[in-house]
Order: structure tokens, then sequence, then C-alpha cells
């Protein structure tokens, strides 16, 4: 009996998202039920696209859907399907990863504490050689501080539950707020609300997909309406605010601070005013990167190619 075709393609120029030997290796031992194959090109996949069955992959182009007559589904570890074509003549699913929450809760974290236990300015005292113990006198815990995350999907509620373990005040804004899972937050509110709790929140966190209807969606009255001693965060992607409106908040003086992963041009243009603003942190679109980045994606898409296919 001839097994399904498996073709993974999952190059990329960062090395965490590139599979390794071992971790295709491991694919296979968890899917005996299909015939894994490893192509590192795009020439290479299109040569043997029309006897695929399934497809892992980071891109997908709309001109090979017409190629790909046994296609039962594309998978890709990517949270959006940026760099996936739909061609709605092929109607062939697409199998999103879902595991990054872990991750981004990670950097999430990291970058909220950062600001929060003044590590910037520690770091500032630390090349000056100043030891001041009272920098850190007017901080509050964080377990006393209110966290916004909009765009409150899977990611957000896995960034609820780690802050919960702090005793943040959580609460979760949404477009459609029927039928959601209220996962760690307190309260959940649709995003139409979202200047009611503005400016009582202290951490204004945006994990928004890139579609046009999240096009520039914060606008600078959202920051006006933040509190000066608020920060922003931005983990979802770069369109959901122009860029200049935040240098202008920045400027202005009406957040304290950003922490940034994404960006409205990525990479983020050299002569981007974010680069020299001191109160912005910036991290290179790489919240969610990080070792282990592929075998928890091969740990969930074996159960999805195992039961597409049947086997327990």
């Amino acid at each position: 009996m001839i097994k399904p075709l498996v073709t993974v393609c999952l190059e990329n120029d960062v090395k965490g998202f590139s599979v390794t030997d071992c971790q295709l290796e491991s694919l296979r031992q968890k899917c005996p039920c299909v015939d894994i194959k490893r192509v590192v090109s795009d020439t290479e996949l299109e040569s043997i696209i029309d006897i695929t069955d399934f497809i892992v992959t980071w891109k997908f182009k709309e001109s090979w859907y017409r190629k790909a007559v046994n296609l039962r589904a594309i998978a890709t570890p990517a949270a959006g399907n940026d760099w996936i074509a739909i061609d709605r003549n092929y109607p062939v699913p697409v199998i999103n990863g879902t595991f990054h929450g872990a991750i981004m809760a990670e950097s999430l974290l990291g970058m909220i504490l950062f600001f929060n236990r003044r590590f910037d300015r520690l770091l500032e005292n630390k090349s000056r050689h100043i030891y001041d113990r009272n920098i850190l006198s007017p901080v509050n815990m964080l377990g006393r501080e209110h966290v916004v995350i909009i765009g409150y999907g899977s990611i957000g509620r896995y960034a609820a539950k780690v802050l919960k373990t702090f005793n943040c005040r959580v609460t979760g804004v949404k477009r459609n707020i029927s039928c959601v899972d209220k996962g760690s937050a307190d309260s959940i509110i649709s995003f139409n609300n979202l200047h009611e709790v503005l400016g009582d929140a202290d951490h204004v966190v945006a994990i928004l997909p890139n579609d046009k209807s999240t096009d520039d969606i914060l606008t600078a009255d959202h920051f006006v309406s933040m509190k000066r001693s608020a920060y922003f965060y931005n983990l979802g992607r770069g369109n959901c605010c122009r860029e200049q409106t935040l240098v202008d908040a920045l400027k202005k003086g009406h957040i304290a601070g950003a922490a940034l992963d994404v960006f409205e041009t990525e990479p983020l243009p050299d002569n981007s005013e974010l680069w020299t603003i001191p109160s912005v942190f910036i991290m290179p679109h790489a919240s969610a990167i990080c070792r282990q980045y592929l075998d928890l994606y091969f740990d969930e898409l074996a159960g999805k190619i195992n039961a597409m296919y049947s086997i327990d």
C-alpha cells in the first residue's frame, strides 16, 4: 500500500525556523502512516507537488494550486497566513500553528518586567558606574497593575494565564465578543469599548492579525487616552498602528514607552525614529523564536497528520 506523501519545505534564514534532520526523524516516528520527504527549495517542491498529499511549508504560491492535484491540506508553523496564498478556486484547507503562546508569553513578560523593574535605567546606571538602590523605590509590583490585551486569541489567552500568576488584572479585547473563551482574563470587552479601559491600563498589549480590518486600528486618540505612565507593546503585526502615530505619542509623552516586536515596515529601516527614542525596546520580529520552535510545532502537527489519516 502506498502511503500518502507529506512534503516538508521548512528552510528559513532564521535558524530556529529551519527544520533539522533530528526534528524530521522525530516527525517520521510519530507519523508512521505517511511518507515524509524533505525538500529544500521552491524548485524541488514544485517538482513533486503533483504527487504530494500534504505540504508543510512557510510559503505557498497561488500558481502552485493548479499543479497540486492531489493536495489535501497545507500546514504552516506560522500563526498567520501572510505567506500562504489563497485561491478560492482551490479550497485547500490551511492549517496554522497554534503553539506560539508559550514562547510569546515569555517575550511579553520579559518586556513588561524590563520596564516595570526599570532595567533600562539600571543598564544606564551600570554604564555610568552609578550604584543607586533608590531607583526601584517608586515602582509598583506587577501584581498591582492592569494589563489590557487587544486581540484576545489563543496567544492572548496564554499571555493572560502567565500574567495572572503575578496577580495582574487582565482585560481581554476582541472585535467580536460572542462565544468568547474568557480564559484567565478578569473581563472581556469589545474593541468598540476600548477607550473605557485605556485610561486605567498600565500595560497595553496588541496581538492582532494582519488583515484589512486591523489596518491602523489603533489611532492617535487611543494613545492620548492612555495614562502617561503606561507602556505599549506590539507582538502581533505592524499594520495595526502607523509608525508616525506611535512616534508622536512617545515624543509628546502620551505614553511612557513601547516594546515592539513588529513594525509597519520590516526590517525596520535604519532611518526610523524608533531606533533613537530611548524609551523604545526593539525586538526584530522574534518574540516566538527559540531553539524548540519546530519541536513544539511538530508535536502539534503529528496529531493533526495522524487524525487526518485515521491513526490513533
